[in-house]
């Protein structure tokens, strides 16, 4: 088994990672409904965990990663639309501005600086359309507290809440709908973003 199949086999393997991923793709489904699109893009699409999801609401839906092993993976996952697989980095997208109608990206932004992830979102933002449905861990007083008390660095960039919305209008962005998955518990934000009339 490669890295990828080891990834989704052991991830979510856990009893309070199973409830984390059944509550992260109620939401998704929740927040699709609302957008009515046909052309998708899954970046990064990792071993394809949402490609049901988001090919269930799209007629088209292209999916990316930096990592081959992980696009060939996503290959063998039902999609459910007429879909494309694209080794292709966040950070700079091969594609041409507003090629899609919503651009996907789910657990990228904690790995990066804050300077990279202002790049990754103006790209989200500049392939996309019309929406961008986007999570990010948003710092809680729990995580603060916990961080303090633990002395160490975690290797998760959290944002703060002014932090994020300077990012978000920076890229022409602007706040539709914001899911706490666990509010004061869990970090995890999933934000659906309508590009503004000025982006």
């Amino acid at each position: 088994m490669n890295a990828p199949g080891r990834y989704e086999k052991h991830r979510f393997a856990s009893l309070d990672q199973r409830v984390v991923d059944r509550l992260e793709r109620q939401v998704v489904r929740r927040l699709l409904i609302a957008t009515g699109v046909r052309k998708i893009l899954d970046v990064p699409s990792g071993y394809g965990r949402f490609s049901a999801e988001l090919g269930s609401h799209a007629k088209l839906l292209v999916s990316a990663d930096c990592s081959l092993p992980a696009v060939l993976r996503c290959r063998t996952r039902p999609g459910g639309a007429k879909s494309f697989f694209v080794v292709a980095d966040a950070r700079e997208l091969p594609f041409r501005d507003e090629s899609f109608d919503l651009v996907f990206c789910f657990r990228l932004l904690h790995h990066f600086s804050s300077e990279d992830a202002r790049g990754i979102v103006r790209e989200l933002g500049r392939a996309s359309r019309r929406w961008v449905l986007l999570s990010c861990y948003v710092e809680t007083p729990l995580h603060r507290l916990l961080r303090k008390l633990q002395r160490r660095r975690s290797g998760i960039y959290f944002w703060e809440p002014r932090e994020l919305h300077s990012l978000l209008e920076q890229a022409g962005l602007q706040v539709r709908r914001i899911v706490r998955l666990l509010p004061f518990l869990h970090g995890q934000s999933i934000g659906l973003l309508q590009k503004g009339r000025s982006a």
